[in-house]
């Protein structure tokens, strides 16, 4: 098996990468966004010494190429030379490169995620043994509707943003392609660290969101949760899932759906959780004033100019979450978790997993990254 891996420098990227190189004997290449093969070399071996370890990365590295390119040029802007070599060696694709800003503009957002499925697709189709394809998509596509289907969805929608109204346009692309190509899309949920350790390599929305349920970060101002939910998914089963669609032909044309669907935790128990991890922590924290989420909404800019720097791009994304505390959304994942239950893969219940995640942070947060 040689794979092409795109987005190996992100969060679930490189933990594709990491289970790949440690499970089996599969040849890795990586496309990396590179002026040159030196830049994309030396990329790759910070991530691999990261993730591996000096000495261990050492024995991986000829088994993880890398070679600049970027998916949103034609041609995922690798040179001729490198997409002939690859169109010959690649057995399976694995698209992970994302751009997860929610608030980018429309052209921008298309740009990452439009373009970059469209010069996926047109590679594959030169690609002269074509096993598999995965491709990450998100549980957004499905934008405003109340229940999201484990199918390609056609129905006219409205979308919170422009990275779900991106995504969704680039799924239009693969729901034609899925024909002729054997590719499956995985839509995870919000993702968190690993469900046996809590492990994550970067702490992205998740952790941004307890900030506030904590209300340290807000001076104990928390918008009123209701019955809001919010759908999680742990890494390590999203990886798991991945992995072994590699190997699965039958799952060409599939969606599917690595959430919590039914299961999706309460906003307010969550809080509970994780004002009981802060405390257990030693984090002071500060009586809780829920209010209204117009009210909060004001009062976040104020807010954002009192905070140190790192922790304003945290509070600018809280207008996210308090647009998802308006509506009440389900997911179906009953056939996927059938799927991943029958391989013993299904992960535990939210509340089970989530207080490692919220330690892992706990632990780590100083450094703004999980440890390798």
């Amino acid at each position: 098996m040689h794979v092409l891996l795109t987005g190996a420098t992100g969060v679930i990227g490189s933990a594709i990468l990491e289970d790949l190189l440690r499970r089996t004997d599969a040849a890795v290449t990586l496309l990396v966004r590179a002026p040159d093969r030196d830049a994309a070399e030396h990329r790759r071996d910070a991530l691999l010494d990261e993730l591996f370890g000096r000495d261990a990365a050492t024995a991986v590295r000829p088994r993880a190429p890398a070679v600049p390119g970027d998916v949103a040029r034609e041609h995922l802007g690798m040179s001729a030379a490198d997409r002939e070599r690859l169109a010959g060696e690649c057995t399976h694709l694995v698209h992970c490169a994302a751009q997860i800003r929610m608030n980018l503009p429309r052209e921008a957002a298309r740009s990452a995620a439009v373009a970059g499925t469209r010069h996926l697709l047109d590679f594959a189709r030169s690609v002269r043994d074509l096993r598999k394809i995965e491709v990450l998509s998100t549980i957004g596509v499905g934008g405003r509707l109340p229940d999201v289907p484990e199918d390609w969805i056609e129905a006219p929608r409205a979308f919170h943003n422009t990275y779900e109204e991106a995504k969704a346009e680039a799924e239009t692309l693969l729901r034609r392609a899925a024909g002729e190509l054997p590719l499956t899309v995985h839509r995870p949920s919000m993702v968190v660290g690993d469900a046996r350790t809590g492990r994550v390599r970067s702490f992205q929305v998740f952790y941004h969101l307890c900030e506030f349920l904590a209300g340290v970060r807000s001076r104990g101002l928390v918008p009123r949760l209701g019955d809001a939910r919010l759908d999680t998914f742990p890494i390590d089963r999203l990886v798991a899932a991945v992995h072994g669609s590699l190997g699965r032909p039958e799952l060409a044309g599939r969606v599917l759906h690595e959430c919590s669907g039914a299961d999706a935790i309460r906003l307010a128990h969550l809080q509970e959780i994780v004002r009981g991890r802060y405390h257990a922590a030693g984090v002071a924290l500060p009586p809780l004033l829920p209010l209204p989420g117009w009210a909060f909404g004001v009062l976040l800019p104020p807010l954002a100019r009192l905070a140190p720097p790192r922790l304003r791009r945290a509070i600018r994304t809280a207008p996210i979450f308090l647009d998802y505390l308006s509506e009440r959304r389900l997911f179906r994942n009953e056939r996927t978790m059938r799927d991943l239950a029958a391989a013993g893969l299904a992960p535990p219940p939210p509340a089970e997993y989530l207080p490692r995640s919220i330690d892992y942070y706990l632990e780590h947060r100083a450094t703004g990254r999980g440890a390798a």
